[in-house]
């Protein structure tokens, strides 16, 4: 695939800048701190050894700042409405300052205002976690303003091995971190991803299938038509029913779905205005500024004329929809969930798999979680101590580090510090910690937001994180997804219906784009030339499905959505995504 290349094209960027670093001699400044070497130095034929400070711990975490130093780092972080502690009566601030020797000012004072402040006042904390910084900003005050630190100039195998570790697992997420000039200024806090399939929710109910003789879910878009067809014309009475509903949509998962089979990996669900990734021409599109594009308005056209979706396809609320299902008159449901509406029957129903069409030969589903967001961290370019926060940051990338940053530590250990009661196996097979366990709290969250974590963003490693509390409180190890898939659950099992839908749709998720790295000029144009263009494509295409506008006007359609500036719009997407 185009899109597998190009990742690997660009992440032998990274690949080289980093591995560049890594070999990079460092010399000490008059400070005491280490930067990398001047060109000069690397060409010079001196062998310099590499030299980091003298309280600065390598072969280890505890500490990292070595006993009888005392190095404070400011930082800021974005508090959970749950945390009603103060940041230093948490456990994570005290393991900080206790076991890895590095104290901590912390300011929770924190909102969107408050970032805007900052960044523009250019009085940065060393580090600002939870700060949600956009790729827009990280071009403005990283690029071009040089307030955030370019952290790829400190990863190597010496000072952060477990980030070149997580760097090699993981590499989309940390190409994603690259900005046009080639630094990283954020990286990524990676997630558990085992659970996790496509966007969309398209359940069957076996009962219809079974009246209509239709033994095997559709794999085409033809074939899925002809189901809701064939539901459409069974006798109500033979499913039990007064009247029939071939296919009623929630939250218009049926969007999600069909982008598939015309083979768009979507970005913003409920947009084609936006730039998107393209399956079937391995390319980043505008889908609205497709020819394609009509064939999909025809298609839901159609549905709406032969009733195969409701009237009130458009206007129909959530209560309207779920009244409808829960009476069991839909054949076919999207909705977030069936157990809310029928839990007596929730395993009498299948999920359906994305399907080919004759606008794409492979199934496509768009992931719902890539399994990595970027900016959750940023440092300070005028930091004194870079060295120390790379050496945390990498603690935070092992299982240890990420699993203490969210759970705290094991039971029993003198990690506790006295402070708090730490992670056992629950008996619901999930590690737990104790006082939960006991039911003194309702939940993890209640129990870790205001005494144990500092900040859900400092744990950078949940995979890592989750296989390190399963194996240390004796559970059974999560599975992978092909082994989850591959397990037996029944239908009555309260996990039935998660199961179902990860196994029909895991095998064919691809990721969406990350953010475009733009300036602010080009973000605020890009927002301007979608929003014209959505707004009339979201009005027009209303009218095309319900017959308000005649079909045979997609042509005319068309060219009034290239004359809202759509050539300007597709070269900017192209621009934006080049890289």
């Amino acid at each position: 695939m185009k899109k597998t290349i190009k990742t690997l094209l660009a992440l032998s960027l990274v690949v080289g800048l980093l591995a560049g670093c890594g070999n990079a001699k460092v010399n000490e400044n008059e400070s005491g701190t280490s930067a990398p070497a001047n060109s000069s130095a690397a060409a010079s034929s001196e062998v310099v050894e590499s030299k980091y400070p003298e309280y600065l711990n390598l072969d280890g975490y505890r500490p990292i700042v070595a006993d009888g130093e005392k190095i404070t780092l400011s930082m800021t972080m974005a508090p959970s409405s749950a945390a009603t502690t103060e940041p230093e009566d948490r456990w994570f601030y005290q393991y900080i300052e206790q076991v890895l020797n590095i104290d901590l000012d912390v300011d929770q004072n924190w909102s969107n205002e408050r970032k805007s402040i900052l960044l523009n006042s250019a009085d940065l904390p060393d580090m600002m976690w939870g700060a949600a910084i956009t790729t827009g900003e990280l071009v403005t005050y990283g690029k071009e303003g040089g307030l955030f630190l370019d952290l790829s100039q400190y990863i190597n195998e010496e000072l952060t091995p477990n980030i070149v570790a997580a760097m090699e697992q993981n590499p989309a997420a940390f190409e994603a971190c690259v900005s046009p000039d080639g630094a990283m200024y954020t990286l990524p806090q990676l997630q558990n991803t085992n659970r996790v399939a496509g966007g969309y929710r398209m359940f069957v109910d076996t009962k219809y299938m079974e009246a209509a003789g239709i033994k095997e879910l559709p794999t085409t878009l033809d074939e899925f038509t002809d189901m809701l067809r064939a539901f459409k014309n069974l006798d109500p009475a033979k499913v039990g029913v007064d009247e029939i509903h071939p296919w009623i949509i929630n939250w218009h998962y049926d969007w999600y779905f069909l982008y598939g089979a015309f083979g768009w990996v979507y970005n913003d669900p409920g947009s084609l205005s936006k730039p998107l990734w393209d399956e079937t021409e391995q390319e980043v599109v505008i889908p609205c500024l497709q020819d394609k594009f009509k064939d999909y308005i025809k298609y839901l056209h159609m549905l709406y004329e032969e009733d195969l979706i409701h009237d009130d396809y458009f206007p129909m609320s959530k209560d309207q929809a779920r009244a409808l299902i829960a009476e069991g008159k839909v054949g076919v449901v999207s909705d977030s969930t069936i157990t809310a509406t029928l839990p007596d029957r929730a395993g009498e129903f299948v999920t359906m798999s994305p399907v080919t069409s004759e606008w794409t030969d492979k199934p496509v589903a768009t992931r719902a979680n890539t399994g990595y967001t970027i900016g959750g961290v940023v440092v300070s370019a005028d930091t004194e101590y870079p060295e120390v926060i790379m050496r945390l940051i990498d603690y935070l990338y092992s299982a240890e580090g990420s699993a203490y940053a969210s759970y705290g530590p094991l039971y029993g250990s003198e990690d506790e510090l006295g402070l708090i009661e730490g992670v056992v196996a629950g008996s619901d097979g999930t590690p737990k910690n104790k006082p939960v366990e006991d039911g003194k709290f309702a939940s993890d969250w209640d129990y870790q937001q205001p005494y144990v974590v500092l900040d859900r963003q400092m744990q950078l490693n949940a995979a890592a994180a989750g296989v390190y509390l399963y194996e240390s409180v004796g559970l059974p190890a999560q599975t992978t997804p092909e082994e989850y898939m591959a397990t037996e659950v029944k239908t009555d099992d309260p996990q039935y219906e998660s199961w179902n839908i990860f196994s029909a749709q895991y095998p064919y998720c691809i990721n969406p784009l990350d953010a475009p790295y733009a300036t602010a000029e080009q973000n605020e144009r890009l927002t301007d030339l979608i929003t014209v263009m959505e707004n009339y494509v979201d009005a027009e295409m209303a009218k095309f499905v319900v017959g308000e506008r005649p079909i045979d006007e997609l042509d005319k359609f068309m060219e009034e959505l290239w004359a809202l500036d759509g050539q300007e719009l597709w070269d900017l997407g192209q621009e934006l995504y080049k890289r």
